[in-house]
């Protein structure tokens, strides 16, 4: 589908191309000497305060759905436990600070165990994924399953002969074929966030215009 010229749309693809130049020159050049690094203090500090509204944005449309859900009567009951919290750590954090003795008692009472409970869920459900990947399927699944079945084994202090060599074979296996591939993969990442940002540095893509 053709894009439409417009005028206003064009003056957004201006401005957000320079912004988007002008903050990337600073990782590469000394802004000083051009008299640019002011402006780019300035846009920085503009994007702090966007993202200060953005997350105010982010907190009502928050109660904007569990309001809505609470009318409904869809997990009322949910959504009438995170609106109470909301409002609760809200109101701590306006009286006393972040640093309030009792918004401290909030976070290290309530939250770190909740995150505790939730990260021992994710155990059975690192399990069940495992089971799925590790059925025998073909070579590629019987090698994964195999390279698996050492690494754990490595990591439980067992008194074997050969259980030096394991744990030897088992941080060559971290160090060149597991780091290549995370490696490649953080390679492909970033590839694509370049590519990303210069379709929207040359404005190929236009999020901020319809």
């Amino acid at each position: 589908m053709k894009r439409r010229f417009s005028i206003l749309s064009s003056i957004y693809v201006i401005i957000a191309g320079a912004t988007g130049i002008i903050i990337l020159l600073g990782f590469f050049f000394n802004l000083e000497s051009w008299h640019l690094q002011g402006l780019q203090t300035i846009l920085l500090d503009w994007a702090i305060v966007v993202a200060a509204f953005a997350f105010l944005l982010g907190a009502v449309n928050v109660v904007r759905v569990n309001v809505m859900r609470v009318r409904q009567r869809k997990g009322a009951l949910y959504s009438l436990v995170t609106l109470a919290a909301m409002l609760l750590t809200l109101t701590l954090g306006l009286l006393d600070g972040p640093q309030s003795l009792a918004l401290q008692w909030t976070f290290k009472w309530v939250l770190v165990p909740l995150q505790a409970t939730l990260f021992s869920l994710m155990a059975f459900f690192v399990v069940v994924a495992a089971w799925r990947v590790f059925r025998l399927r073909n070579l590629a699944s019987v090698l994964l399953l195999l390279v698996a079945a050492l690494v754990l084994i490595s990591q439980v202090p067992l008194n074997f002969p050969w259980a030096e060599d394991l744990a030897a074979f088992k941080n060559w296996i971290l160090a060149v074929p597991a780091m290549a591939g995370s490696r490649g993969i953080i390679l492909g990442v970033t590839l694509g966030i370049v590519t990303t940002g210069l379709r929207l540095l040359l404005g190929i893509d236009r999020p901020y215009s319809e």
